[in-house]
């Protein structure tokens, strides 16, 4: 269940931000939204005309010492983005573009955050952690997906990225003969890559005080005509080995919820 929303343009959150105290972090939200770097002139130009958006919305007051003071929820949201623990990001590219999702974990819930068009950033608290990976399931439209393996396998990235050169089926089986997989995970995951619907990838990124990102681990997903895997990369002495996971809705779901914990 949610239990509040909040829209704002990309302008209106880089002077949330900035009045917040992290005028770094609502730069980098305008320069996102651009091709090409960023006058540090035409920043402050747009940021300042935000702050009258923001005052016509009643999002934003100036009190009797002339000092702008934010209401409660641009006071939510940049308390959100800057103090987060840790996010939950969500990418997915297929032939024509790369979607993204967001949840930020704040007060035991999370926070959805959904970037419209480019331009429009859309808020939404949740008071239940378990809302991202539905989140989740939704995104990558995986919902009553079974699989028909129940085993798993591992391959080295080197391997992985050879295999994703080839575009024959044969051929791909050929390198994946290498890798330690059984015979049907070969010949499934071989048909995939001939014929990829789209790659994703799942990453929780951490913070440290300052708001920065720290570290971050994740998983990939490569989704076929009609099927989903789940590849978990484990750096060893000799290399990444990514393990190969035929996937479902409910691996998915123990997957992230892991990454959650």
């Amino acid at each position: 269940m949610s239990s509040r929303t909040l829209r704002l343009s990309g302008d209106e959150l880089a002077y949330t931000l900035a009045q917040f105290g992290r005028p770094d972090i609502g730069h980098g939200v305008l320069q996102g939204m651009s091709d090409v770097p960023l006058a540090a002139e035409d920043a402050v130009q747009r940021i300042l005309a935000a702050g009258h958006g923001l005052m016509a919305r009643q999002l934003l007051q100036i009190n009797a010492e002339a000092t702008p003071v934010l209401a409660d929820d641009l006071q939510w949201i940049a308390g959100v983005l800057v103090q987060a623990p840790f996010s939950l990001r969500y990418s997915l590219t297929n032939a024509e573009a790369t979607f993204n999702l967001t949840y930020h974990a704040a007060n035991g819930g999370v926070v959805e955050h959904v970037v419209d068009q480019g331009v429009v950033h859309i808020f939404t608290q949740h008071e239940q952690p378990r809302a991202a990976v539905d989140g989740g399931v939704t995104f990558f439209q995986i919902a009553g997906l079974h699989s028909e393996i129940g085993s798993q396998g591992e391959i080295t990235k080197a391997l992985l990225d050879q295999a994703q050169e080839e575009q024959e089926v044969a051929a791909i089986q050929k390198i994946l003969a290498q890798a330690t997989l059984t015979a049907p995970l070969r010949e499934q995951f071989a048909e995939d890559l001939a014929q990829t619907s789209y790659r994703g990838s799942v990453m929780r990124v951490e913070y440290g005080p300052n708001g920065e990102p720290v570290a971050d681990r994740g998983l990939l997903l490569l989704g076929g005509p009609a099927r989903l895997w789940i590849l978990k990369p484990n750096q060893r002495p000799t290399g990444t080995v990514l393990t190969l996971i035929p996937g479902s809705e409910s691996v998915f779901r123990r997957e992230v919820s892991a990454l959650m914990k």
